[in-house]
Formats: structure tokens, sequence, C-alpha cells
């Protein structure tokens, strides 16, 4: 004859086996006063305070067990023989299988913490209505391992619907954690239904944060809806989503959004939306996920992904991906596109857009990366298959004052406008300009750059040519300013200071056009 709880009730941790409160694991009758009277009988030995103190075990042997609905009390934890060996079949309608006693009451009373394994929650009607396996308001610190929820049409897995408001002193549903656990929707079960709602979509109500889900899967045969998710900093990692209308939704249409919830390693299959983001969720996260078949619904600017290579966040309202980075020297992006890549934007810190393209802009031989800032409004740059243009005509320098190209390769000579159709005022030089240019022709000199010198010494090559100051002073000597003339130029430095500089093919157009 075996030892019972009953018998030795004052033995600390022994078990509080139903079948010694009349509970039948045939499921021929009604269990729920003996799960209740075995429950109570376990709140009413526990001594300890305070979440994560253990508590006493409630087990139910292998069997099915026919009930209403019961309330889980502090101190009480559950445990099966196996998660389908152990099977709590809820009958009624409009009925909820496990609830903490500030979801019965309404009150705001102290929530539960209780340690659930190895059974499954099931519904034992053939149409259920209303039904909801687990009412999760008040349970904070629980853990859930190797349990199975089922739903469908009329019953849901798990639902924190009409919790209290927000700061009432009613209890909080946070912290809970579930590993290996399955929510499964039998095809031969009515269409519809949720699996697991989690967070009201009224913000005044108390949130879901932080909850786990390691592994397992959520399964709808089909049809009906995964996990509606409205809460703060919860994990999902290597969860299995699977055969659903649409298997999650984060955030809501009404007031209540959800934030910094994460989704690492899952897994998507055989659902026609594998993601419904509403506006009102924040900071989403989907990484390392496999992805079979299915859409996703994005209405979300803070969407993030890395899936597939891909790590950006959507802004609908743009129409663009982007990709944030707190510091361009230390955190740069690598971009691998699988396929043509049609273009990127790049926002400094100021808020200056500029956006590269790589498709044509201006005309089918600019097809290469183009750059344009403000839209299409303000081309930088563009390239094509022959040529690397400034986008716009006449509007760009090729290089500044304080940052000049040390060396300039070509294989034919600078190209100038020359058409008489850009030209107007056109009339031959005057005395006083021709006396200029033979000043200019006996001002021709041989001479060394100073960095030449600087970096080679008695090697530095020797040059021909004028020197920007003779010319000026050359003008000036006829009664004439240098700077009304394109062959001399003076250009501001970085500085503020100035560098004056010639146009030798308009310099020596201008001497010999004095011979």
């Amino acid at each position: 004859m075996s030892l019972t709880k009953v018998s030795y009730s004052m033995i600390d941790g022994a078990l509080f086996n139903v079948l010694d409160y009349g509970a039948d694991s045939t499921g021929a009758t009604d269990s729920t006063s003996a799960l209740q009277a075995a429950i109570d009988a376990a709140n009413a030995a526990y001594t300890a305070t305070g979440f994560g103190n253990g508590g006493n075990v409630v087990y139910l042997p292998a069997g099915k067990y026919s009930y209403a609905g019961v309330i889980l009390k502090p101190g009480v934890n559950l445990m099966g023989a196996g998660e389908w060996l152990t099977q709590l079949s809820l009958t009624g309608v409009g009925t909820t299988g496990i609830k903490s006693p500030a979801a019965a009451s309404g009150l705001a009373i102290n929530g539960i913490s209780p340690q659930i394994s190895s059974l499954s929650l099931v519904s034992g009607e053939t149409t259920p209505s209303g039904q909801v396996m687990l009412n999760a308001i008040g349970f904070t610190y629980s853990t859930f391992t190797n349990v199975t929820f089922e739903w469908c049409g009329g019953c849901s897995g798990i639902t924190m619907l009409n919790s209290v408001l927000a700061g009432s002193g009613g209890p909080a549903q946070w912290y809970n954690q579930f590993y290996s656990c399955s929510f499964i929707r039998r095809a031969s079960r009515p269409a519809g239904g949720i699996a697991l709602q989690l967070g009201d979509t009224d913000a005044n109500k108390e949130q879901v944060t932080t909850w786990t889900f390691v592994g397992g899967r959520i399964s709808g045969a089909g049809d009906g809806s995964g996990l509606q998710l409205r809460g703060t900093g919860n994990q999902f990692f290597g969860v299995t989503f699977e055969g659903m209308d649409t298997a999650v939704y984060v955030g809501s249409n009404g007031t209540r959004g959800a934030t910094a919830n994460t989704f690492v390693g899952c897994y998507w299959e055989g659902n026609t939306v594998n993601r419904q983001i509403y506006a009102n969720a924040l900071n989403t996260m989907f990484t390392g996920s496999f992805v079979t078949g299915g859409t996703d619904t994005l209405s979300s600017d803070s969407v993030y992904f890395d899936e597939v290579g891909d790590y950006k966040a959507w802004l609908p309202s743009l129409g663009v991906w982007q990709i944030t980075m707190q510091n361009g020297g230390s955190y740069r992006p690598k971009f691998i596109s699988q396929s043509s890549l049609t273009g990127f934007d790049i926002v400094d810190n100021l808020g200056n857009d500029v956006t590269l393209y790589t498709l044509p802009q201006t005309s089918a031989a600019h097809n290469y990366l183009n750059a344009y800032k403000n839209g299409l409004n303000d081309p930088l740059w563009e390239s094509g298959t022959a040529s690397f243009s400034p986008g716009d005509d006449d509007l760009k320098t090729l290089g500044r004052a304080s940052f000049r190209w040390s060396t300039v390769y070509a294989a034919t000579g600078t190209i100038n406008t020359s058409d008489s159709t850009q030209k107007q005022q056109v009339r031959t030089l005057s005395d006083r300009e021709i006396a200029v240019a033979r000043r200019l022709k006996s001002l021709i000199r041989a001479f060394k750059f100073n960095d030449a010198v600087a970096a080679k010494g008695d090697r530095a090559r020797i040059h021909v040519g004028v020197i920007a100051q003779d010319v000026k002073t050359a003008f000036e000597a006829e009664g004439l300013d240098a700077n009304q003339y394109g062959m001399f130029c003076s250009d501001t430095m970085e500085d503020g200071s100035a560098r004056l500089g010639v146009r030798y093919e308009e310099l020596l157009a201008f001497i010999v056009g004095a011979m």
C-alpha cells in the first residue's frame, strides 16, 4: 500500500496527489471539487513568503481529468506524469481552466508564481464556446515546462484581457517563462481562435512585461491566429509558428502598443501572414529567423530584421529601409545585395540628406552609381558606362583651392567651350592689352615648386611658366585690373588667405595674340 499526502500531511515537500482528494483519472466524472481541494490543501500547508520560494506540489497522475476550472493559489505547483499522459479537460461554456485568485475575484490582491509542468490543458467540448485554458492575470515569476495548451475557435490558450487598471495596486503579469510548451489547434476543432492574447488593447490596463518563451511551437492546422502581443521586453527563442492565418500580431489598433520585443531563431512556415506589425509596435527585433512562405504586413517605423543578410528598419511613411549608425567611424554598414540595389539614403546628424541611386536618373547613359541630395532635386554626381559627370551643368568644381589634385592624367587635353552661340562682346585685343601681353612674354621664368624641393631636394624638377604676382603687376602697369581677365585667378583658402593662379590656355593665347 503506497503512502499518500493525506496520511502523511506533516512530511515537508510530500506530493498532494489529486487521487487522494477524489479526482477521477478516467474523465468519466467531474473532478473540479477534488482538484480544488488538493490545491487548497497545498496552499494551507505553504508557510514561505515572497516569490521564488518554491511551493507544494499538486500531482496529477496519468489520466484525463474533467473539470470546470480551478483557482490556483500561492505556494502551489502543478505537476503531471507527462505532457500527453496527464490531461486537464475543460468542460462548460465560458469557463476558464486555471486562474489566479486575482483573476477570479477582480480584486487588487497578490499574484501567484507557480511551476506548472508535464501536462496538457485541453477542451472537453466538441464545439467550445468562450473557454480559456489559462487566464494569466496575476501570474508573475511563473515557470511552465512541457505544457500543451489547446486552442481553436471558441477556445483560447492563454489570455490576459480585462486586467485591472495599471498603478491601482493590482497584480502584475511579469517575468513568466515557458520552456518547450506547445499551443496546438487540432484540424478537427472549430476554425479560428487565438492561441495567446498577451496584453490588453487598453493602455490603461496592466501590461505584459518580460515574458520568455524557449522552444515549443504555436500551430494552427491551417487556420486561426497565433500570438497577439501587446507588452514590453518579451522574448521568443527558437519558437515555431506554423499553419495560421496570421502567426504573430505585435501592437494593436487600440491604444496599447508593444515595445522592445525580440524574436531570435524562430521558424515561420505555412502561414498566410507571418508577422503583422502595427504602427504602435516599437523596436521589434527579428534575428536569425527561418521563413518559409507567407508575407509580412509592416506598419511600424521601428521594426528591425537580421534575417538572411538583412539588417534594417522599415519606414512605411517614406517607403525606405533605414540603417542607423551611432558613429560612422566605428560602425559602418556593409551592403550585400542578392539582386540590383535600387538605392539607399544617408542622413547625417544634422539631417542633411544624400541619396545614392543605382538606376538611371537623367538618362540611360548614367546607370551606375549616382548621388543626389534632397531626393532628386539636387544632383551631386552621376556615373555611367562611359562618363563621370557632376550631375548638372557648369555649377561644380573639381577640387578646391585648399584641396587640389596633384596630377591629372588624360589621353587628350581639356575641351573648353568655344562655340560662338555661347559668347558675346567679341572684339580684338586693345593696345593696352597687347602691351600687357608683351610684358608677360618677357616674364616667363624657370622655377621649382616649394613642396617638390621639400620632398626631393635637388632632384626636384624645373618648371616653366609665369609668376601670378608678375601677371597682376603687368596689368597694373598698363592701368588694367588682372581680376577682370579669366587668365588670372585669386582663390580663397580654407584658412581665409588668398592663393593666386593662372589659366595657362588663356594666358598663352593672350601672349600669342600680341605677336
